[in-house]
């Protein structure tokens, strides 16, 4: 049928097509093809390839957004969100795009990406007010990786701490500390990081 002679014509021109702008292009023709075939599910994946060529806001997005409900697949919109966070370079972006994945992936009971996810995210931007949810997610996951990212995130407040001279958010980021020290099990260190944020408050 057509579909079938689709598949074969352009996956034939697929593997002569050089360079991303073309591969792109063909991607997205090809998409609008199968969508007009009515072949939602490989169009949805057609966009998909389109759109992590060229991750911006625009037509293969609008698409993505558009089957992905009509599909009932959140999954392929979190995947979505995800390429074009990891390419902006606005932290306010990346986050709020983020933030929406981990949401839909949390949903899906895909926690433990979910978790890793936000890990990334805090170690790329430094914002403090991902760490109540990241808490919260790292409590699902298994004690040994739950005790490595713990002693990351550690690490990089307890840099905060010292490299900052604004005395509320070192006592944001002790605060956070006590709550991480408390989830490793560690109540000696937890004491000594609300100590300190005693001694600033």
């Amino acid at each position: 049928g057509s579909i079938d002679f689709a598949h074969e014509a352009y996956g034939a021109l697929s593997k002569c097509v050089m360079g991303k702008d073309s591969k792109r292009a063909l991607a997205l023709r090809r998409a609008e093809l199968f969508h007009r075939l009515g072949d939602e599910r490989e169009a949805l994946r057609l966009y998909q390839e389109s759109f992590a060529l060229d991750p911006r806001p625009g037509h293969a997005l609008s698409q993505i957004e558009a089957l992905a409900a009509r599909l009932n697949d959140p999954a392929s919109l979190a995947e979505a969100h995800l390429v074009l966070a990891e390419a902006s370079d606005d932290a306010d972006v990346k986050t709020g795009l983020t933030m929406r994945a981990v949401a839909t992936l949390e949903s899906l009971g895909h926690t433990a990406r979910a978790t890793h996810l936000l890990h990334a995210l805090f170690e790329a931007t430094n914002r403090l007010a991902i760490l109540p949810k990241l808490f919260s997610l790292l409590g699902t996951l298994d004690p040994s990786i739950q005790k490595t990212l713990l002693e990351d995130i550690v690490m990089k407040l307890a840099d905060r701490v010292e490299g900052s001279w604004d005395f509320g958010d070192q006592l944001r980021c002790l605060k956070f500390i006590v709550d991480a020290e408390l989830m490793r099990g560690d109540a000696e260190a937890a004491s000594a990081a609300a100590n300190r944020a005693a001694e600033l408050a």
